[in-house]
């Protein structure tokens, strides 16, 4: 699922026994279209970025879209006495900061990148009825990184990954006044450049350590095993950036990989996360985003897989091009890392 780790100051709490976290929503199923403007500073709220064409995120708030919570009922906000939903998580000390913190996981749908506005209160579930929650705080916007799910197998040098979750059918590139030049707008045609889509971009990389190094800089690029632009399920295909290496699988079962344990400084992976069965029950609930084959090299060396997404993006700066007798300035594509997963191969 989707999650934000949200820091509490410290007066908030005092020991954390018995006191809750508490996301406040209008109520259980209630939708956003529903909400009154007197109410929308002291409830959560959701909602997709234009940047980004995407599927629309859910128009209302459930319980259920909390799996972290571990309590949840009606109450009246100290504000104004309307009723409201708070739904309750447990708070963490972090000692290296000195603040409470308390992990959020929810789902607002299949959107990608949403944006989200908590409301938040201190949640007491076993105090009197009418001091169970403090004042509202509404936090900042935050956006949520898009859910992955990555499934790889392998039977010789052959692995095959299929890769899941949202992603967006057109990115920021896609809409005007954006051009691929500065200050121009060229529309395409049949023999000009194709039009770009902004959608993001997928690799997978070989990585191989270095075993005199003993850190996370030990790990080093060997060589881009495919780099593809992805297609959402439904939307047009676009042509890959560099072609999957065709492989055919030698005789044998099929080794499932999960996902290695990289230490802190890369990221925080548990064992088994990110990997789904496949199945087609999802195939029909969650449909691959992309699946290909590549083929790996002998591996003399300790050797793992990277698989990085990157959004994609028209910076400020550019490049001077010749197009027939005018030089004009093209702008630069930069990426943003967006996700990233390792698997061990020896």
């Amino acid at each position: 699922g989707n999650g934000l780790r949200v820091y509490v100051d410290r007066p908030w709490f005092s020991s954390g026994d018995g006191e809750l976290l508490g996301v406040v929503i209008l109520g259980d199923g209630s939708k956003f279209s529903a909400i009154p403007d007197a109410m929308k500073p002291f409830v959560t709220q959701w909602g997709l970025d234009p940047v980004f064409d995407s599927l629309l995120s859910k128009e209302q708030t459930r319980v259920a879209d909390f799996p972290l919570r571990v309590a949840a009922e009606t109450v009246a906000l100290e504000e104004n006495a309307s009723p409201v939903t708070v739904v309750g998580h447990r708070v963490q000390w972090d000692g290296e900061r000195g603040l409470w913190y308390c992990d959020i996981e929810l789902d607002p749908g299949r959107n990608y990148m949403p944006f989200v506005r908590l409301a938040l209160v201190r949640y007491q579930p076993h105090s009197r009825p009418d001091a169970k929650v403090s004042r509202v705080v509404l936090a900042e916007f935050a956006q949520l990184l898009p859910r992955r799910a990555v499934a790889l197998q392998r039977a010789g040098n052959a692995v095959t990954l299929t890769l899941r979750g949202p992603a967006p059918e057109m990115g920021s590139m896609k809409f005007p006044p954006e051009s691929q030049y500065l200050n121009i707008s060229f529309i395409p045609g049949p023999f000009g450049p194709p039009s770009e889509t902004g959608r993001n971009r997928l690799e997978v990389v070989l990585q191989t350590r270095d075993e005199t190094i003993d850190s996370d800089l030990a790990w080093s690029d060997a060589a881009v095993l495919t780099s593809t632009l992805l297609d959402p399920p439904g939307g047009d295909s676009p042509p890959p950036v560099a072609p999957v290496a065709p492989a055919r699988p030698p005789a044998g079962g099929m080794t499932v990989i999960r996902p290695a344990a990289v230490s802190a400084g890369l990221s925080h992976v548990l064992a088994n996360a990110g990997v789904v069965a496949e199945a087609g029950l999802a195939e029909l609930f969650d449909p691959a985003l992309w699946k290909g084959t590549v083929t790996l090299p002998s591996l003399a060396r300790p050797a793992r897989l990277a698989i990085r997404e990157f959004e994609r993006f028209y910076s400020d700066r550019t490049v001077p091009e010749r197009r027939g007798n005018q030089t004009l300035l093209r702008r630069v594509v930069e990426e943003r890392l967006v996700y990233a997963e390792y698997f061990a191969l020896n």
